[in-house]
């Protein structure tokens, strides 16, 4: 952060009076001010002054109040806040963060945990922490230290599509990092390119239908084949004709031989 001429901060009049004199002195400047009544409310109305974010976004500014004060709303009576202003040196433009001490459980998606532990979780971002609700032990933590932050854009309630812009976060906000493809990922196969419809099935053939066989006509048994006649040689001659006849011829006479080596 440039530092500015430096001016006691009883002599402080704008908000670029009490940032510089603030971050330039650490805690001498900031027990002054919550020394005197006068100072304080002086020094809260001056970073008032000081320009405000115009959109939504990262940011990153420095700490150069700390301190708790009444809640704003009627239907929180006696409730306290914690609050710090954070100014954006590069932006030339600051803000304040304020954030609920009451132990009372929150509605909605948070409905599991109050708003101190909310506030809690917030400051735990910036790796600040509160113990016992000690919550000066937030200055040497935190007091002229840069810190990253969210501003949201938001809408008037009592003047509709009028838009104003607070630090809604401590921390990284809402900024989504750029994509990177993952090494050794293959698309393809993650995500299968579609496959060609099937065709649609053909109609089935139709059923054969029943057809009941004509009746069939009664038709008399044959006649029996008449019996075999039995065979006879004679028969047999009929059938095939007269036999024939062969001339018969007589056997030779035996004739011993002539050299017969038996005799």
């Amino acid at each position: 952060m440039t530092q500015m001429q430096v001016i006691p901060i009883q002599q402080c009049q704008t908000g670029l009076d009490f940032v510089n004199t603030i971050f330039s002195t650490n805690y001498d400047a900031i027990r002054a001010i919550y020394a005197d009544g006068q100072l304080h409310n002086r020094c809260k109305k001056a970073l008032d002054s000081l320009p405000t974010f115009g959109e939504s976004g990262d940011y990153t500014g420095y700490v150069v109040y700390i301190g708790t004060e009444k809640s704003q709303w009627e239907n929180e009576p006696g409730v306290i806040y914690l609050c710090m202003y954070l100014y954006d040196t590069e932006n030339k433009k600051g803000g304040w963060w304020r954030s609920s001490t009451n132990p009372a459980y929150m509605t909605g998606n948070n409905a599991d945990k109050t708003y101190l532990q909310a506030t809690l979780n917030q400051l735990a971002k910036v790796n600040a922490k509160v113990e016992n609700g000690m919550w000066g032990q937030l200055i040497p933590q935190l007091l002229n230290r840069k810190i990253p932050f969210w501003v949201s854009e938001n809408e008037s309630k009592k003047t509709p599509g009028k838009m104003f812009y607070k630090i809604a976060a401590l921390g990284e906000g809402r900024k989504l990092p750029e994509p990177e493809a993952l090494p050794g990922f293959d698309f393809g196969q993650a995500f299968p390119q579609q496959q060609p419809a099937a065709p649609a099935p053909q109609a089935a053939a139709p059923a054969p239908q029943y057809q009941q066989p004509a009746p069939q006509q009664y038709q008399q048994p044959m006649a029996a084949a008449p019996a075999p006649q039995q065979y006879t040689p004679q028969a047999a001659a009929n059938a095939f004709g007269p036999a024939p006849t062969y001339p018969q011829q007589q056997p030779a006479a035996y004739a011993a031989p002539q050299n017969n080596p038996f005799n």
